[in-house]
């Protein structure tokens, strides 16, 4: 089985403020399909409200650890006008949007991917933060 549980920390800047609806439920895979060399599960179950009050900023995810080899965990912020593209986190800063100019964004919806291969094998229960950080750009 493989779990991974992440948290999160409302942030509030100068700049502009990040709130979130809640930790995303436990991704898990829980069964290999033969033949099937990759394994992912996606989370929708959370967003976040983001309100920016001065100029434009960008946003920054990093992992507080490294994952598990063979594992994978990617984000998706879904800003209009555009779709969620998803990021490959890691324990170095990741851009997930910038130049979002000021303004009310509510309800942004936030999608989690978790994917393994076969060589990562079973994997126990894990937690992992994601440090978002917001800034300011000229």
């Amino acid at each position: 089985m493989r779990i991974l549980i992440l948290f999160f920390f409302p942030l509030t800047s100068s700049a502009a403020s990040m709130t979130f609806s809640s930790n995303p439920s436990p991704l898990a895979i829980t069964k290999a399909i033969p033949g099937k060399e990759l394994f992912t599960v996606l989370d929708t179950s959370t967003t976040c409200n983001l309100t920016v009050l001065k100029k434009p900023i960008t946003i920054l995810a990093a992992l507080d650890s490294p994952l598990q080899a063979h594992t994978t965990l990617k984000i998706g912020l879904s800003l209009p006008p555009q779709s969620a593209s998803f990021t490959s986190l890691s324990t170095t800063p990741q851009v997930l949007a910038s130049s979002i100019s000021e303004g009310s964004y509510p309800s942004i919806q936030i999608t989690y991917e978790y994917a393994a291969t076969v060589a990562a094998g079973v994997i126990p229960m894990q937690t992992r933060t994601i440090f978002f950080t917001l800034i300011e750009r000229e």
